[in-house]
C-alpha cells in the first residue's frame, strides 16, 4: 500500500512539472479596453510629450482603440482634439512584416515611462519582438502582413529636349525677292524642315514687325503658345526672353542691327 502511494504522488509530481508551466506559457487574448481609466495618468503624460502641448486635458485624447498587450504595453491608435492631419498612407518594414497605415498611425504606450512610441521605433527599441509583432498580426486594426516591402520603381521620363533644331543657312542667291524688308543683309535667315525663318520673325508671318515684339511679350506672359522660338530668339541666345522683344523694337526703330549691332 505504502509503494501505491509513493508511486501516485511521483505521477502527481510529474503532472504538475509538465502541465502547469505549459498552462502558464498560454499566452492571455489581448484585451481591448472600452474604458481608458486606468491608463489615463500614463496616456496623458505620454500625450502632452508627443505634441509638446502641458495644456492637453484628458478629453482632448480621442482613441480609435486601446489594447492592453501585457507587460505594461497598450497599443493605441489616436487622434487629439483641435490637431489635424494629414491622410497620408505610409508603408514600412518592420522585423518580417510590411506595415501599412494611414495617419494618425498606431502607437505603444510604455505606461512605466508614460511614452509612445510609433510601432517601427516601438519595434527597433526592443520593446516589441519578432514574437510580440506575430501576434499582433491578429489584430483587425493593424495592418501587418508577411513579407519584405520594396519600393515601387516609378519609370521616370526622359528629359524634354530644349536643344534648338539644326539649322542651315541658305545660299545669298536663294533667298526670295518677296520678302525684301527682312532678307537683308542684317537680318539672318535659317531653313528649318523646307520653311525658312528670319530672326526676329516671332509669329511666322514672313516678316519682322512690331507684332512680332508683342508676339513675344505675350507668350511670357502665357497669353499666347503661337510662337516660333528659332524666330522669337532675335538675339540668338538661345532662350526667348524679353530682350528678344527688345531687339526687336531697337531693329525696327532702326536704332540696330537683328544681330545687335549699332546702326552707323
Amino acid at each position: 500500500m505504502k509503494r501505491i502511494i509513493i508511486c501516485l504522488t511521483a505521477i502527481l509530481f510529474l503532472f504538475t512539472c509538465t502541465v502547469i508551466p505549459a498552462a502558464a506559457e498560454q499566452e492571455t487574448e489581448f484585451m481591448r479596453l472600452e474604458d481608458i481609466g486606468t491608463i489615463e495618468a500614463p496616456l496623458l503624460a505620454a500625450v502632452r510629450a508627443d505634441y509638446h502641448n502641458d495644456t492637453i486635458i484628458s478629453s482632448d485624447i480621442l482613441p480609435s482603440y486601446v489594447y492592453d498587450i501585457g507587460s505594461g504595453l497598450y497599443l493605441t491608435e489616436l487622434s487629439v482634439k483641435g490637431y489635424g492631419y494629414y491622410s497620408v498612407m505610409i508603408y514600412e518594414q518592420i522585423g518580417g512584416y510590411i506595415h501599412t497605415a494611414t495617419s494618425p498611425v498606431p502607437q505603444i504606450l510604455v505606461s512605466d515611462t508614460a511614452t509612445l512610441y510609433d510601432l517601427s521605433d516601438a519595434y527597433d527599441s526592443g520593446i516589441i519582438d519578432d514574437k510580440m509583432l506575430d501576434r499582433l498580426s491578429t489584430l483587425d486594426e493593424l495592418d501587418l502582413v508577411e513579407g519584405i516591402y520594396e519600393e515601387p520603381t516609378v519609370p521616370v521620363p526622359a528629359p524634354a529636349d530644349h536643344t534648338k533644331p539644326a539649322v542651315t543657312a541658305p545660299p545669298a542667291e536663294d533667298i526670295p525677292e518677296t520678302m525684301p524688308e527682312i532678307l537683308s543683309t542684317d537680318v539672318e535667315v535659317y531653313t528649318i524642315e523646307g520653311d525658312r525663318i528670319a530672326l526676329g520673325d516671332a509669329d511666322g508671318d514672313g516678316t519682322v514687325s512690331i507684332a512680332d515684339a508683342t508676339c513675344i511679350q505675350r507668350h511670357l506672359a502665357f497669353f499666347s503658345t503661337g510662337v516660333i522660338e528659332l524666330g522669337a530668339d532675335a538675339d540668338g541666345d538661345g532662350t526667348v526672353s524679353i530682350a528678344d522683344a527688345t531687339r526687336i523694337q531697337r531693329y525696327l526703330g532702326h536704332l540696330c542691327t537683328i544681330t545687335g549691332e549699332p546702326v552707323g
